[in-house]
């Protein structure tokens, strides 16, 4: 299944399941399509009342109710887990087309005008649907057109009118057309997609630093997982104002930047990084004890203070830091209050001095 569902060798990973869920039909799509299976059954039924074209007018309805009971169910667990399941859908897809095929070659064997007509007529307006809404999987979509057109060609073959043998040359040339719409499709959608996921990522980057900005660690906190142990720690660096104010923005940003690569490699159990404007930085740890999470903010002190800081103009600077942290469960018992408990934490670091780590106490609260 993994096979016949991949999107292409090329596909950014974090873009197949965007992908693959394109290709959960509609319940509108799902009824208008068994709707042409319908009327051709039924009125083969009708017109020659074979046992055959009973049996798959029922298979029909059956498909039906099962199809949009499926779609139903997976819609409900997608909402409430946050997954995209296709295995069941694409099962019941390629048995549902296989029908259409098993339809159109018993309608085609009867030799009937008016059921070649509307049989014909069928197929046609399926292949279309069926490319547009499967082009996430090009193998997937040509394995659909097939199970509907084959039949239907054997079926006009098996009626013993030499002119349908023309159908046999003109299938090869119509699957690769259709092909190369599926495959155009598909690289035209994974290059907009492509394009999305990278401007997505860059508005929740911070340009200087490559951290993440204000927005993108809001976005971190909202996935993160509420039973896992958590810590916030806010950081401020101090002084930075008058190195600026003495050496202008271009040596601030490079303190920005040696900053923040200091801060990523000095963190253990980090979860996120973000600079959140100015000389602002907060750090978002994962299964850690209060007591690695205090070892962590002294260490980020220790990589800030201990080693000065080179710029671009030649000059090497020293520059301190204040840091404060908060831990979930200890300390709060939501995210929201951790991240206001960890600027508590670092506002009172700052009162006491600067160059200080603190940790939140009740008597930090925030009036």
């Amino acid at each position: 299944m993994r096979w016949l569902t991949s999107p292409g060798l090329s596909t950014p990973h974090n873009i197949r399941g965007q992908l693959l869920a394109q290709l959960l039909s509609s319940q509108l799509a799902i009824v208008m399509g068994s709707i042409s299976g319908l009327i051709v059954g039924v009125a083969s039924a009708a017109r020659h009342g074979s046992a055959v074209f009973i049996i798959l007018v029922v298979l029909e309805i059956i498909l039906l109710s099962v199809r949009l009971l499926s779609l139903r169910s997976i819609a409900k667990a997608s909402n409430a887990v946050r997954i995209t399941r296709v295995d069941q859908p694409i099962w019941l897809s390629i048995l549902w087309c296989g029908l259409q095929g098993a339809t159109a070659f018993f309608a085609m064997r009867t030799g009937d005008t008016i059921l070649m007509v509307l049989t014909a007529t069928m197929v046609m307006a399926l292949i279309g649907p069926l490319c547009a809404r499967n082009y996430a999987a090009p193998r997937l979509a040509l394995l659909l057109v097939a199970l509907c057109d084959f039949p239907f060609v054997a079926g006009a073959v098996s009626t013993g009118n030499p002119w349908f043998y023309i159908l046999v040359g003109i299938t090869p040339m119509f699957l690769l057309g259709a092909i190369q719409i599926v495959t155009n499709y598909n690289s035209a959608m994974v290059r907009a997609l492509t394009a999305e996921h990278r401007n997505l990522e860059l508005s929740r980057r911070d340009p200087l630093t490559g951290l993440l900005n204000r927005g993108g660690l809001d976005s971190q906190l909202q996935i993160l997982a509420p039973t896992r142990p958590v810590a916030i720690i806010a950081m401020d660096l101090d002084g930075f104002k008058e190195i600026n104010d003495t050496y202008g923005h271009a040596a601030g940003d490079d303190i920005l930047e040696q900053a923040a690569a200091r801060m990523r490699k000095q963190v253990s159990g980090l979860y996120a990084l973000a600079r959140l404007g100015g000389d602002e930085f907060m750090a978002v740890l994962v299964d850690q004890t209060p007591q690695e999470v205090k070892a962590n903010a002294e260490e980020i002190l220790s990589a800030i203070r201990n080693k000065s800081f080179q710029l671009h103009n030649g000059f090497s600077v020293n520059i301190g830091i204040s840091v404060g942290y908060a831990c979930l469960p200890e300390d709060a018992q939501s995210v929201l209050k951790l991240r206001v408990y960890a600027d508590d934490a670092l506002y009172a670091a700052k009162h006491a001095g600067k160059g200080l780590t603190a940790r939140y106490c009740q008597k930090m609260a925030t009036a």
